[in-house]
């Protein structure tokens, strides 16, 4: 009589061109023999508001039944439609936020909500953004190679009018920044380590597409070179590790005293991993989707942890770098303004989780 969905914001429609993800199909099917249901999930707006509509699809709420997808997004996901380009028909961006309270007000039979803040034992977790300043000397590199301005700038036909193709163009660069970063990060996290903390590095980036970590690894080989004395212990965590090996090197970091640092991919380390015995988190680079950063960022914040947490998101004056960190924390403000049904976004920001973000100056 009753179905227990977990981690239900896997459960994804994709809606325009796109199909809709295996668990979604799954779900679906499994609806049709079952009377009631339950879905569990921290992040049930995973990356945008158009997110909740298969949530609702799936319940068979007026929400999802009475609206598709694409009348949903644009009453409630602030839809417009962007500029035709070569090869594919007029996308939607369904990127933004309107008509919250009404939103709330039609989704309070079938969401229920509990915060983190709300659950008792959970510690306090403090939010800091460093900025960086990236020589013009390194900047002009990186154009000279991909590209001299924001990519969203450039004519599309430039890359045969493919969006992919601009896409991956975009992610070169910013895998260009975020090695340039790599050293910094480990500062950073030495310089925490020095402090009593014990510390996770993540990277959005997996050694397939840009090797971030073997930059990691080479600046913390710098160091103990340097300083043999402080030399200490780190693991990995990446998706080409094993799961039986996963689980060894976390538990390495968890009981060993002398392994003071996790190096991990924000997917592969960042998600259903309890990593309670760090204190301090460091993002060297910034993932566009909210729920990668709320999940990671939760891996230290755990019930029964006894310490206050540090996040620091290491940011470059870069464009590019400044252009996905506001990217990302507007879908931020954007996830919390719909958990609250609040439709004015500048008195939310008075108060929102961006003003909690405080300024770490180098």
């Amino acid at each position: 009589d009753l179905t227990i969905f977990d981690e239900a914001h896997y459960y994804k429609e994709a809606g325009g061109q796109r199909a809709p993800s295996g668990t979604y199909l799954f779900a679906r099917e499994l609806m049709k023999h079952t009377k009631n249901a339950w879905f569990l999930t921290g992040t049930p707006i995973a990356n945008k508001i158009i997110d909740l509509w298969a949530l609702f699809h799936l319940t068979s709420h007026e929400l999802g039944v009475g609206e598709n997808y694409m009348a949903f997004g644009m009453k409630y996901a602030g839809g417009k439609e962007e500029a035709e380009v070569e090869g594919f028909s007029p996308p939607y961006n369904f990127d933004g936020l309107t008509n919250m309270n009404e939103l709330k007000q039609r989704s309070s039979n079938v969401l229920l909500w509990r915060y983190k803040d709300d659950v008792a034992g959970i510690p306090v977790q403090q939010l800091y953004k460093k900025e960086l300043k990236m020589p013009i000397s390194v900047q002009t590199h990186i154009g000279v190679d991909y590209g001299t301005t924001s990519l969203r700038d450039w004519d599309i036909s430039e890359f045969g009018g493919r969006r992919n193709q601009r896409g991956a163009r975009r992610m070169k660069i910013l895998g260009e920044i975020a090695m340039w970063k790599a050293p910094f990060s480990i500062e950073e996290a030495i310089n925490a380590i020095e402090e009593g903390h014990k510390v996770i590095l993540f990277s959005s980036f997996s050694d397939k597409n840009v090797p971030v970590m073997p930059v990691f690894e080479e600046a913390l080989a710098k160091y103990f070179a340097e300083y043999p004395a402080r030399k200490f212990k780190y693991v990995k965590v990446m998706g080409s590790v094993s799961k039986s090996l996963k689980s060894q090197r976390v538990r390495q970091f968890t009981d060993d005293v002398g392994t003071k640092l996790l190096l991990g991919n924000i997917k592969t380390a960042g998600t259903g991993l309890n990593l309670q015995a760090a204190t301090y988190s460091i993002f060297n680079d910034v993932h566009d989707s909210p729920s990668q950063h709320e999940q990671a960022e939760d891996r230290t914040r755990r019930i029964n942890q006894l310490s206050c947490t540090e996040v620091v998101y290491m940011i470059s004056d870069a464009l590019e770098d400044e252009k996905i960190w506001d990217k990302l924390w507007r879908r931020r403000v954007n996830v919390e303004r719909a958990q609250e049904g609040r439709d004015d976004p500048l008195a939310y920001q008075r108060d929102s989780l961006v003003a909690r973000v405080k300024q770490m100056h180098p």
